[in-house]
């Protein structure tokens, strides 16, 4: 990568950090390099404790170098478990075998972490307004540093800099909510795997704590990102929405297109520096992405109607990935209300049942609330509902 090394040797994956400078890291000196190591594995046993095994000392010279030995260290090394090849998703969507149940459990995975995240303290200096603000500037500047175009970069620079006044509130807001969260920092389809059955995302972002103590939807957004960039709009919401079931976070959606811009500047950037250390740059135009994404805001509301059993869920997934659209579902978001989750059978937990008439007019009135709020975020929105007496529809 632009930042590693990593040697495979049948069983091992050997990942040894470049002595480089660039300007959002500094890996000069050993003793950094040996210390983000440790902060490396402590950071991904939290996603895929059996994948990562320890940090071993490298000794000897660099002619002849050793494992074993006395003397100081003149390197160190992350030692992983080497998984086969065609295991990361990213293979996968190039094979054309990545299934879309695949990219639920990761969002179950994904939404289960971060509820269990260490939370931003209130004084803390991450995530707010002026950093988000400024992050995604200085990775625009960053590309016209690199010779992006100045037109395309005056396009964004402006909405960056009307969508940062907008927001400024809602960023504030979510991190009173506690939203700003330890995540994973560097959440796209190269550092999710298949293990076994089992979907993870490994190879947390270590180097720089301001970029993995983040708003979740600044999480998310990078693997939502990617796959629009892959052209698998279909994907990317299929996974958002699974993510948006199991979490019930959808008032992040205001700060998605934001968070969608700021990731696909930061890939074009690595992407650049990429192409200058001598590698190949194949992948998608992120630059062209996020001038796009810049553009877009298309709200439209869907209801479904129908009696229970006609198919309303059947189609409303096929539609949301097609459409492109947020999918609210009555029968999750009624069992929200309750503590439940989405799986979660009612019967047995709930006193009297969660389908009385009161309940009801509490399940209409959260998906009422949610979809204005997806609406006036410029997403296009299906309410997944029976929707059987008028005033409902109304």
């Amino acid at each position: 990568t632009h930042v590693s090394w990593v040697l495979l040797d049948g069983r091992h994956a050997w990942k040894i950090k470049k002595p480089v400078r660039l300007p959002f890291l500094d890996f000069s000196d050993l003793a950094t390099r040996a210390r983000l190591c440790f902060e490396e594995l402590r950071l991904n046993r939290r996603l895929a404790p059996a994948l990562y095994v320890d940090v071993v000392p490298i000794h000897g010279t660099p002619a002849e170098p050793r494992l074993d030995g006395d003397g100081p260290a003149i390197e160190y090394a992350l030692r992983m478990h080497e998984f086969p090849p065609g295991a990361l998703l990213s293979e996968q969507l190039a094979a054309g075998t990545l299934q879309p149940e695949h990219l639920d459990r990761l969002a179950q995975r994904l939404a289960a972490f971060h509820a269990a995240a260490e939370v931003a303290r209130p004084d803390s200096p991450w995530a707010t307004p002026d950093v988000v603000a400024g992050d995604s500037l200085r990775a625009l500047e960053g590309l016209a540093a690199h010779g992006a175009a100045a037109a395309d970069c005056d396009i964004l620079r402006n909405w960056l800099q009307v969508q940062a006044a907008r927001l400024r509130p809602v960023w504030q807001q979510r991190r009173r909510a506690g939203r700003v969260r330890e995540c994973h920092g560097d959440l796209h389809l190269a550092n999710a795997v298949l293990l076994e059955g089992a979907v993870t995302a490994f190879d947390c972002l270590e180097f720089d704590p301001a970029l993995r103590w983040i708003d979740v939807f600044s999480d998310i957004a990078f693997l939502v990102m990617d796959l629009l960039a892959h052209g698998r709009g279909d994907l990317a919401f299929r996974f958002l929405n699974a993510y948006l079931d199991e979490s019930g976070d959808h008032a992040g959606l205001p700060v998605l297109h934001w968070y969608l811009v700021y990731r696909a500047l930061v890939r074009a950037l690595v992407a650049r520096i990429r192409s200058g250390q001598g590698g190949a740059d194949k992948g998608p135009d992120h630059l062209a992405l996020a001038l796009r994404l810049a553009g877009e805001g298309d709200a439209r509301l869907l209801i479904t109607h129908g009696v229970s059993g006609s198919g309303k869920s059947w189609v409303a997934q096929r539609l949301l990935q097609q459409a492109q659209a947020i999918r609210l579902r009555s029968d999750v978001e009624r069992k929200r209300l309750f503590g439940l989750r989405a799986l979660d059978a009612s019967a047995p937990r709930v006193r009297g049942g969660i389908y009385g008439a009161a309940a009801t007019r509490r399940t209409y009135a959260r998906l009422h609330e949610v979809a204005a709020v997806a609406l006036a975020a410029g997403q296009r929105v299906i309410i997944d509902a029976a929707f059987l007496r008028r005033g409902e529809r109304d």
